[in-house]
């Protein structure tokens, strides 16, 4: 009898120990599933993932824009020696001004050579008609191809530039124009042909901050006359110090300042000043 009730009870409290232990079991289950949702909850499923890893595979690097290294060879020139060929014969003068050239480096070595500028500045010369005024010329396109030898150092272009003397406004005037701005009285101007023979130094490498010399004559002839009283001239050019330098565009090394009569802002011919 004292077995049987302690069988009893031994079996009750087993049942009771597994029902505690079921009870704790769902609960901690429970609370095991809770946390196991919130950690998924945080991460995204490996298939997500693994998609955008896919995708950032795929996506290639961004490459920069490619670029040339361009120099440039400017200078300036004081009292060039000059001979204008005028209506009165060949009459001796000087110019100052400016020369720019743009190098451009090529595959496989060597560059290709561009003049971007030749401003050129003179006091005048006589003519039969009275003293020419200032002459001022500058380049009609704003480059021009240009060869140079690397082993030689001669260098040689062809260009077209446009003249212009105080002569030809107190001859034939000015154009007159309208603009929103106002009057506006344009500088009739005249066409030269011109070309550029000189030398730089043979085998020049391009280097950032360096000088070269030059040494070059500039023949220029009348194609398009208004007065025509110049009709041709030769110029001679010796600048101890081209300056060599990297950059996007020349530097305004020197510059001819242009005037115009009139009210107007609108200035594409004008007479020249500078000295």
């Amino acid at each position: 009898m004292r077995w049987n009730l302690r069988f009893g009870l031994a079996l009750t409290a087993s049942l009771i120990g597994i029902v505690v232990i079921s009870i704790c079991g769902t609960a901690l289950g429970a609370d095991l599933s809770a946390d196991k949702s919130a950690t998924l909850a945080k991460a995204p499923p490996s298939i997500t993932a693994g998609s955008k890893l896919s995708q950032v595979g795929k996506v290639s690097p961004v490459k920069p824009a490619e670029t040339k290294d361009v120099y440039y060879l400017v200078g300036n020139f004081e009292d060039a020696k000059a001979v204008v060929k005028t209506d009165m014969g060949e009459q001796q003068t000087s110019f100052r001004g400016s020369i720019a050239f743009r190098a451009v480096p090529e595959k496989g070595g060597g560059f290709k050579l561009i003049l971007e500028d030749l401003n050129m500045v003179s006091s005048g010369v006589p003519t039969k008609k009275g003293d020419s005024g200032v002459i001022g010329l500058n380049l009609v396109n704003p480059e021009y191809e240009t060869t140079y030898d690397q082993k030689t150092g001669n260098l040689n272009t062809e260009f077209q530039s446009t003249p212009h003397y105080s002569l030809i406004d107190k001859i034939k005037g000015y154009i007159p124009d309208k603009s929103k701005e106002g009057d506006v009285f344009y500088s009739y101007t005249e066409m030269m042909s011109g070309k550029l023979a000189g030398y730089l130094p043979e085998r020049l490498q391009l280097k950032e901050k360096t000088t070269v010399p030059l040494q070059a004559e500039i023949r220029l002839e009348l194609d398009d006359p208004v007065i025509g009283l110049l009709e041709d001239m030769v110029t001679y050019i010796s600048i101890e110090q081209l300056w060599e330098y990297l950059g996007l565009e020349p530097a305004e090394i020197f510059l001819v300042q242009p005037v115009f009569i009139g009210t107007g802002d609108n200035r594409p011919h004008r007479d020249w000043i500078g000295l």
